[in-house]
């Protein structure tokens, strides 16, 4: 997800092929959820996020919880610049079997 949040379009066409990893995801719906523009998307959105909410990794108001965190073994990111060798798209190993139980 770009930090800025300016190309979330991007972002989503991303999603939409496949290609972006858990913690991208999180912080797109994240984002889409605390806008309120994922209850205006096709309905597939408004599912991903309730199940989401539901499935205690993002909160109602958009933010990503710890237990995320926790499932995706990464930390809350704290500096919204970080240092140029630091690559904030890292995936964080999440097999989709365990991001798919977290959503059940």
């Amino acid at each position: 997800m770009s930090k800025d949040h300016s190309n979330f379009i991007g972002d989503m066409m991303d999603y939409e092929s496949g290609t972006l990893s858990d913690l991208q995801t999180l912080e797109l719906f994240a984002h889409l959820i605390k806008t309120g523009l994922v209850w205006n998307l096709q309905g597939s959105y408004g599912r991903s996020a309730n199940a989401l909410i539901g499935g205690d990794l993002i909160t109602p108001e958009g933010v990503i919880t710890d237990h995320a965190y926790d499932l995706l073994g990464a930390q809350p990111e704290v500096d919204t610049n970080p240092a140029p060798d630091v690559d904030p798209h890292n995936d964080w190993g999440v097999t989709p079997e365990a991001f798919a139980e977290a959503l059940s």
